[in-house]
């Protein structure tokens, strides 16, 4: 099983998604307390557009992990993408509460403030 695992995050860091989200779902029922799988299964989704499935998979490593800023992050660029900049900006000042220096946070916050002043 962890090898299976191990497999999907490289083929992650090789961008290949589609093969990788294929094996994460097959180890879906036999991890459903790893917190890794659905980071995994999270950036599968998001880097493949559905940015749904992104947000309810980043959202269940957060609840396993939840103070994993790569995690917070992740989650919160899924619901940039998703177009929730509300939730997105939660995310990020949270990331920011724990790790103030924290420079992925602030530009993403950032850059909600310049999209939601343009509008």
């Amino acid at each position: 099983m962890e090898k299976r695992l191990k497999e999907a995050q490289g083929l992650v860091e090789q961008t290949e998604y589609n093969k990788a989200k294929e094996i994460l779902i097959t180890l879906f029922k036999e991890r459903a307390d790893d917190d890794q799988m659905y980071f995994l299964l999270g950036r599968c989704f998001l880097e493949t557009g559905d940015n749904s499935n992104a947000v309810r998979f980043f959202k269940k490593a957060v609840a396993l992990r939840p103070h994993d800023t790569d995690y917070l992050i992740a989650l919160g660029s899924a619901y940039e993408a998703f177009g929730e900049p509300i939730h997105a900006m939660e995310i990020y000042v949270r990331v920011l509460a724990g790790t103030p220096d924290n420079k992925v946070a602030s530009e993403g916050i950032k850059r909600l403030l310049y999209v939601t002043e343009e509008s």
